[in-house]
């Protein structure tokens, strides 16, 4: 629960390009726009987080895969 590791990991997350790309296009198959697709990204970020810092992080897929489930 190392703050700086913590902050280093949702830094890269947030700042990986394909999996946000995958996610925008994940939302704009579904009626939304690039908009609500950057939102819904920022968002499940935030909820990875919480989740991870809630519960520990365990789970029988990959962490893209885990991810895009929240989305």
């Amino acid at each position: 629960s190392d703050p700086t590791r913590r902050n280093a990991a949702l830094r890269t997350l947030f700042d990986n390009t394909a999996l946000r790309n995958q996610a925008v296009a994940h939302v704009r198959r579904y009626g939304g726009n690039r908009h609500d697709g950057e939102d819904v990204y920022q968002e499940a970020v935030i909820v990875l987080d919480r989740r991870i810092r809630q519960n520990g992080f365990s789970v029988e897929v990959s962490l893209e895969a885990y991810f895009m489930g929240i989305v």
